[in-house]
């Protein structure tokens, strides 16, 4: 979770919006194979939000406002259970099980991030204009996962 959640802070600060996206992105970067599966079992599903709150929120480094906190909180949380779904379904085609993946799930899970990211643009924490790449990131997965 940590690598995630140092990259966020790099493209907050950098106010990157395409680094940003990469951090909501399903795809591990090359140099970080292994993000995804780090990040997901790094908490659980009791935890995600305490987790994910004081990394956004308690932490000093992050300089947002409660209601851009609470949004991005709302991301992230949606994004761990997301990446919960597209592993499990990996795990089960990796098993030659191609049949018994449950591709609608991880579409619901993505659909939810998508939701909770475009909530953040909508509330009054609006999502600042250079964040807009991680709307084209998420539609773009979202229409990946859809077909």
């Amino acid at each position: 979770m940590e690598a995630v959640f140092n990259d966020f802070k790099q493209a907050l600060d950098a106010e990157n919006g395409y680094a940003l996206a990469s951090t909501i992105s399903p795809i591990a970067p090359a140099h970080d194979a292994g993000r995804l599966y780090s990040f997901y079992r790094s908490s659980n599903a009791f935890s995600i939000q305490t987790d994910v709150r004081y990394a956004i929120i308690y932490n000093n480094d992050v300089h947002l406002t409660k209601a851009e906190g609470n949004a991005w909180l709302e991301v992230f949380v949606a994004y761990w259970k997301a990446i919960g779904e597209i592993l499990a379904a990996e795990e089960v085609t990796n098993q030659g099980k191609n049949a018994e993946v449950n591709w609608n799930k991880v579409y619901e899970a993505w659909k939810e991030m998508v939701n909770a990211l475009i909530k953040g643009y909508q509330s009054a924490a609006s999502f600042p204009a250079w964040t807009v790449p991680c709307l084209y990131t998420a539609g773009k997965y979202l229409r990946h996962f859809a077909i």
